[in-house]
């Protein structure tokens, strides 16, 4: 499966499956406006025993500028493995049927499907293989009243700084660790006259602005009021935060850092532990 992006534009510019190389793997395509590209491929390797189920990627990048280009090699590889070991904070049993993904982040969408999900083993332990190069962040399904507090790959939480695969770099030794017992932050907003509050919303974000970009987690969004002007906001990991009371923003503004600096200046700093 072989899809070209466009890596200036950063758009699919054909869908997987439309580069279709013939018996000896030579293909052609037409009608290339000019631009900065890159063939994206993943497949699978049923020719070599013990390795029909080992995904292969590969990518090659090529500039077209007016002429026709030939001799283009696309090189299949092996995908390196990601696995580590799934641990619930309180001491509990990991639960049963809980799987593990792995989402790209940063890739250019529709150019390549991401790992397929990954059981968790009854020992805890879990991995991943036929992992292309690039960025990913781990998210867990199966987990019922558990969420994810931390993956982390010696000290650092990939949930929050994305873990980089390189080539033929296996990760191993990633931590994943499940807590019973998320955070919370709750309250009541009061106007000047100290009447409940209910027509504003809230929105909690960390102090540290390198997460601003890189950790989606640590930002709630839109927090609406009930009634009563009473909010609570549960699974946030630990740390500092702002809590600014907002009236008229939009979802999309809270990805502006510019935005959330206007916010900082007027918001109430909280602890989530």
């Amino acid at each position: 499966m072989i899809s070209v992006v466009n890596t200036r534009t950063r758009s699919t510019w054909t869908s997987p499956g439309m580069v279709r190389p013939d018996a000896n793997g030579h293909f052609s395509l037409s009608s290339f406006p000019e631009g900065e590209y890159a063939f994206i491929g993943r497949g699978t390797d049923s020719t070599t025993p013990g390795t029909r189920d080992m995904p292969l990627y590969a990518e090659a990048r090529f500039i077209m500028a007016g002429d026709d280009l030939s001799g283009i090699i696309i090189q299949f590889e092996q995908g390196v493995s990601v696995g580590g070991q799934v641990v619930v904070a309180e001491g509990d049993p990991v639960p049963n049927g809980m799987q593990l993904r792995l989402m790209p982040v940063g890739s250019i969408p529709g150019s390549a499907a991401p790992p397929a999900s990954q059981s968790v083993r009854d020992d805890g332990s879990f991995e991943f293989t036929g992992v292309a190069p690039g960025r990913y962040r781990l998210t867990a399904i199966g987990t019922t009243n558990l969420t994810l507090r931390s993956a982390l790959i010696g000290d650092t939480d990939t949930l929050d700084d994305a873990s980089e695969v390189i080539p033929r770099g296996d990760v191993t030794g990633m931590r994943v660790v499940l807590t019973s017992r998320p955070t919370q932050i709750a309250g009541t907003l009061f106007d000047g006259l100290g009447r409940p509050a209910p027509e504003y919303a809230v929105v909690v974000f960390s102090t540290d602005r390198a997460h601003w970009a890189n950790a989606p987690r640590r930002m709630t969004g839109l927090v609406k009021l009930d009634s009563r002007g009473q909010y609570r906001i549960t699974g946030l990991p630990a740390g500092t935060y702002y809590l600014a009371a907002v009236t008229d923003a939009e979802p999309a503004e809270l990805s502006d850092p510019l935005f959330l600096e206007q916010l900082a200046t007027a918001a109430e700093v909280s602890d989530s532990q």
